[in-house]
């Protein structure tokens, strides 16, 4: 479990280096936003069209599904910066010492 911890310290660490930036637009744009609208588009097509290809890429190829989409992805941005303070919350744990303290009172 130590080990586990440490490695996911470290990721942390890693992602504060890369910067706010980086991060808002990989795990905000990217990962949240783009896979959410993804999901998103994918249901609506479903619940309109059913199991049907041609339907499910009419929905991701309108404007309404372009649109959709890059809301998303703005929303993902939002989102990564509003995570941002738990990652740096996370680094300044780890420099001032305070993980490594909880872990020893366990």
């Amino acid at each position: 479990m130590a080990r586990r911890k440490r490695r996911e310290l470290e990721k942390v660490e890693m992602i504060h280096a890369r910067g706010l930036k980086r991060y808002m637009i990989v795990n905000g744009m990217i990962s949240w936003g783009f896979t959410t609208g993804l999901i998103f588009l994918t249901l609506q097509s479903l619940w309109q069209n059913g199991l049907s290809f041609i339907g499910w890429k009419s929905t991701f190829s309108s404007y309404q599904g372009l649109l959709t989409l890059a809301l998303f992805m703005m929303a993902g941005l939002v989102w990564g910066r509003f995570t941002w303070p738990v990652i740096e919350k996370q680094v300044k744990n780890k420099v001032s010492g305070k993980t490594a303290a909880r872990r020893n009172k366990k």
